[in-house]
C-alpha cells in the first residue's frame, strides 16, 4: 500500500477530515499559496521524469489538450474547466508519484487512482470534498487504501492524537520526487524526537549516501522512491539500501 499525503485548502480541512469519501487517508495537510490554483490543469510528476497518460483519455469531464513534461513537472491541460475526474481515469498508472486534482473538480470516480502504486502525494484544490461519482460503489475504491504518513513538522501533534501509526518527517533533503517540498533541518527533527512519542520515518532525498547521516537519531526507517525506481537494477538497489538500513537496526 502507499503512504500518501492528501494536500488540501486550509479552510477546508475540516471538511476533508469529516467527509467519508476521504477517510481512508490518515494525514491530510494544508496546501501553501504556491500551488496554482486553476481549474483546467492536472499538475503530476512521475518516478522517471516522464509524461504519465491516463489510462483513459476520456476519463475526464473535458477534453485533453495536451500533456507535457517540464522543469520536474507534468502538465495535463484541458480545453475546458475540469468538474469529474471519471472511473479508472488513472487507473494503474504505477509511475505517477504526486498529482493535483484541479480547484472546480467536484466527482472522482471509482478506481479513479487505484493500483497507482507509487502515488504517494494527492493535493486538492476544491473548497468542498470532492464526492464519489456512483454512490453505490464503496467509495474507498477510489483510491488504494493509504497508511498514516506525516512530514511536515507542524502536522506531527495533529497527526499524535488522531492515533497515527508512526511519523513520517521530510523532506530532509531536496529531491526529485517532490520539487516544492520544504526541507526539514536536523535540529528541527531533534524537536520533533523530543515532543512526539511515535516511531518516526525519515523521507525526502534518502539513499545509500544521505541515510547514514541519521545513524545517531535512531529513528525506526527511511521511506525511498528514487533511490530503488531510478537505478537500473532495482533489485540490486533495494538490497544495498535494506544493508545500510539494517545495519541501524531500522526498516
Amino acid at each position: 500500500y502507499n503512504k500518501a499525503i492528501l494536500y488540501v485548502p486550509c479552510e477546508s480541512l475540516d471538511a476533508y477530515l469529516a467527509d467519508k469519501v476521504w477517510e481512508i487517508f490518515d494525514n491530510i495537510q494544508c496546501i501553501g499559496d504556491e500551488i496554482p490554483k486553476v481549474g483546467n490543469s492536472i499538475y503530476y510528476t512521475s518516478s522517471d521524469g516522464n509524461i504519465v497518460n491516463p489510462y483513459k483519455a476520456d476519463g475526464f469531464d473535458a477534453k485533453i489538450i495536451s500533456n507535457t513534461y517540464e522543469n520536474g513537472r507534468g502538465t495535463i491541460t484541458f480545453g475546458g474547466l475540469v468538474g469529474s475526474i471519471r472511473d479508472s481515469a488513472f487507473y494503474s498508472c504505477h509511475r505517477l508519484t504526486s498529482i493535483t486534482i484541479p480547484k472546480y473538480v467536484d466527482e472522482i470516480g471509482a478506481y479513479a487512482f487505484y493500483e497507482c502504486s507509487l502515488l504517494y502525494s494527492i493535493t486538492c484544490l476544491e473548497t468542498t470534498p470532492p464526492s464519489a461519482l456512483d454512490s453505490s460503489r464503496p467509495k474507498r475504491y477510489s483510491f488504494q487504501n493509504y497508511d498514516a504518513t506525516i512530514y511536515v513538522p507542524c502536522e506531527a501533534l495533529e497527526a499524535y492524537k488522531a492515533g497515527a501509526d508512526y511519523l513520517g518527517v521530510g523532506a530532509m533533503f531536496s529531491t526529485s520526487t517532490k520539487t516544492d517540498a520544504e526541507v526539514v533541518s536536523k535540529e528541527e527533527l531533534k524537536n520533533i524526537q523530543q515532543k512526539v512519542n511515535l516511531p518516526i520515518v525519515l523521507i525526502g532525498g534518502m539513499n545509500a549516501r544521505t541515510i547514514p547521516e541519521f545513524l545517531s537519531f535512531k529513528v525506526q526507517g527511511f521511506a525511498v522512491v528514487s533511490a530503488i525506481v531510478s537505478e537500473k537494477n532495482v533489485t540490486h538497489a533495494a538490497q544495498e539500501l535494506k544493508k545500510i538500513i539494517s545495519s541501524f537496526g531500522c526498516r
